[in-house]
């Protein structure tokens, strides 16, 4: 299984523990959404989670999950399940371009 927080921590400056702690915060911004959905007696919740909508049903046997991808995130899987070149692909070169570059001015 793959790990968000250890993947977007190689392509940014963001330390994976950062960006654990702030998944941490964005699971109680979604659990606030589903707390006030109940006090207002709704039966679901939509919540856009950046790389789309988390949809939560509130049913009386327990609570049912779905994901609806952003266009963007789509159309990169899409594009990776038919066998195209990964967006990641170029991004981890450019950030691998950059890091070197970077290493070599501190050099000079």
């Amino acid at each position: 299984m793959g790990n968000l927080n250890e993947d977007l921590a190689i392509l940014t400056t963001i330390p994976a523990k950062q960006l654990a702690r702030l998944g941490d915060r964005a699971g109680y911004c979604i659990a606030n959404a589903v707390a006030e959905a109940r006090l207002q007696n709704q039966d679901s919740v939509e919540y856009n989670i950046g790389i789309g909508t988390l949809c939560i049903r509130l049913l009386e046997q327990g609570i049912q999950y779905t994901f609806k991808p952003s266009a963007q995130v789509e159309e990169d899987v899409r594009a990776a399940f038919q066998g195209r070149t990964s967006s990641l692909t170029g991004l981890v070169e450019n950030v691998l371009v950059d890091r070197i570059t970077n290493a070599y001015k501190d050099l000079i």
